[in-house]
């Protein structure tokens, strides 16, 4: 997703920007819209609206649909009505419901997923929120207008999987016998809806490639996708999501998944495992009692799903780390500590509410809403050390030869920026864009935001960590897609405070302390203005060729597919 800065616009000066709804009712609409006093944010640059927010005390009706209404119907009127502010000219076409509508106890919420001649656009997503009257409340996200690309694949799926699995054997060092891919699918990946790019839209083979249970030292899991014409790698996005960061397991020092079960909820204190596997099981039932008791959510999934922890894991050189590898908690030795087990539940959290991309700053946000939660856990769970020196350290408890990992409150003090202009903002395609760096910029403001202080020009008055979970999780499940960058963030938690007026407390005071934290570290502006070229290979290592043809008899014979050298993209 471009990061930009981005422009309020009156409501009538907007509606004047984009085209007009198409459907009969739009002047119904522009009407309705102007009345409730309704907010809009669009690009700068597309000119296409990216968030629309009426007050929540004047949410919007409109045409067709009434508090009877089921919400699955109400949702889509509400793309045929607004969605052209988004771009949307042919809703019936160019979007779809991507999940079971979500019900919430003022309203509901339902997410589109844009399609290409049926084909899915990747980060091209729309969030409708409605209240219990079916009057919508917000629709957000961005979308890739007027697409004219085929849809014709000329490589194979199999071609597309082989391609996959050799790019992930040369970057990784493994050996394709431990790896394992799933079935290609076609998706259209539009970079601007990611990161900072100017490239045109392209035809995609999207292939899950992962290391094999019991078969590999280096865990690996890799979003790929290839180039459905060429054969070349367009995006490829590391899903492991580390930090240096009940059923549970032991490894016993090996790279095995998931292990020797050790205990499960038979034995909730885990008497019989090592003191590793003692903590992973606690701190991941303070974890879940955190996120029940708090958002009432049932486990990682929100239906339940068994949390599955692996302690003394051990390849012989990625430790120590601990990493969600999209099925469960992994742990190298010395690194079950309460903040650290949080925060890789919440990745888990993260796939099954926002499913934030991790990569550049929907990445960052990815890993700082981890560190968010892992602390939260950690502050209120009375465990550990939790002394005023080390309240917002990351990996306070881990062993003196791991050490603290991050400071929220400061983290300018392990290299991570503290606001958008920062020197140390990130800036290359590192990290997958900077994740871990650059969550600095939102682990500061949720800081702020909790405890309270004075940086950069602005004054703050904490809320205390009830009411900013409460908000961080109305913008983490309600109001964020895929590709949202540090503006949508921005617009998020504003928003989202103003969602949450009245529920546990929330007043309007707090959510111009929300707006003072959020502009301190700068979250809506992008000075920055970068726009990176990713690095064909990592530092140190150089471009060969799979293959590679001297043309001496024309490109006769050659499929496309060969024509392309492999490289990490965008």
């Amino acid at each position: 997703m471009l990061m930009r800065p981005l422009q309020v616009l009156s409501i009538l000066t907007a509606i004047l920007g984009v085209a007009t709804s198409p459907t009969s009712h739009a002047a119904d609409a522009r009407t309705e819209l102007a009345a409730h006093s309704a907010r809009m944010v669009r690009n700068s640059i597309s000119g296409q609206v990216r968030i629309l927010h009426a007050p929540p005390q004047t949410p919007i009706p409109f045409a067709g649909v009434s508090e009877e209404t089921p919400p699955e119907q109400a949702g889509q009127e509400a793309i045929r009505q607004y969605g052209s502010l988004f771009g949307v000219t042919r809703p019936d076409k160019q979007v779809r419901p991507s999940k079971k509508v979500k019900i919430r106890p003022r309203g509901t919420v339902q997410r589109f997923q844009q399609v290409h001649e049926g084909i899915p656009v990747l980060a091209g997503e729309l969030l409708v929120n409605l209240d219990d009257s079916r009057r919508l409340v917000s629709m957000t996200g961005e979308i890739s207008p007027n697409l004219s690309l085929s849809t014709r694949s000329v490589l194979s799926p199999g071609e597309a999987k082989k391609n996959a699995i050799q790019l992930v054997e040369k970057w990784y060092g493994l050996a394709s016998k431990e790896l394992q891919a799933t079935p290609p699918e076609l998706w259209i990946v539009h970079p601007r809806l990611i990161v900072p790019s100017d490239r045109p839209a392209t035809l995609t083979w999207r292939v899950m490639v992962k290391s094999k249970k019991n078969k590999i030292e280096n865990p690996v899991r890799s979003d790929v996708f290839v180039d459905a014409r060429h054969g070349g790698i367009t995006l490829h996005i590391d899903l492991i999501e580390r930090s240096r960061n009940r059923e549970t397991y032991d490894a016993g020092g090996s790279s095995s998944l998931p292990g020797i079960l050790v205990c499960d909820e038979s034995d909730p204190d885990c008497l019989d495992g090592s003191q590793d596997a003692r903590n992973a099981h606690i701190y991941t039932g303070d974890t879940y009692g955190f996120y029940f008791n708090e958002h009432g959510r049932d486990s990682i999934d929100d239906a339940g799903q068994t949390m599955v922890s692996t302690v003394h894991w051990n390849d012989g050189y990625t430790c120590p780390n601990a990493f969600w590898d999209g099925e469960q908690m992994v742990y190298c030795n010395g690194m079950v500590v309460d903040d650290v087990v949080a925060h890789e539940l919440t990745h888990g959290v993260t796939e099954h509410t926002s499913n934030l991309l991790y990569y550049y700053q929907s990445g960052a946000i990815n890993e700082s809403l981890s560190d968010i939660w892992g602390e939260f856990v950690d502050l209120t769970n009375f465990r550990g050390n939790d002394d005023p020196d080390v309240r917002w350290k990351l990996g306070e408890d881990t062993p003196a030869s791991i050490g603290i990992i991050r400071d929220m409150a400061d983290p300018p003090a392990f290299g991570d920026p503290d606001k958008m202009s920062s020197t140390l903002y990130l800036t290359s395609v590192n990290d997958n864009g900077g994740v871990h760096t650059n969550s600095g910029v939102n682990n500061k403001a949720a800081f702020l935001m909790t405890d309270g202080g004075t940086f950069n020009g602005y004054s703050v008055q904490g809320l205390g960590i009830g009411k900013v979970a409460d908000i961080y999780y109305e913008a983490q499940s309600n109001l964020l897609v895929s590709g949202s960058d540090y503006a949508d963030l921005y617009q998020a938690l504003n928003f989202g405070c103003l969602n949450l007026v009245g529920v546990d407390n929330i007043t309007q005071g707090d959510c111009e302390q929300v707006r003072k934290a959020t502009e301190a570290v700068e979250m809506n502006t992008d000075p920055l203005d970068f726009h990176p070229e990713a690095a064909i290979c990592p530092t140190g290592a150089t471009a060969s060729n799979l293959f590679f043809e001297d043309f001496e008899n024309g490109t006769a014979g050659v499929a496309p597919a060969r024509l392309a050298r492999f490289h990490r993209a965008v």
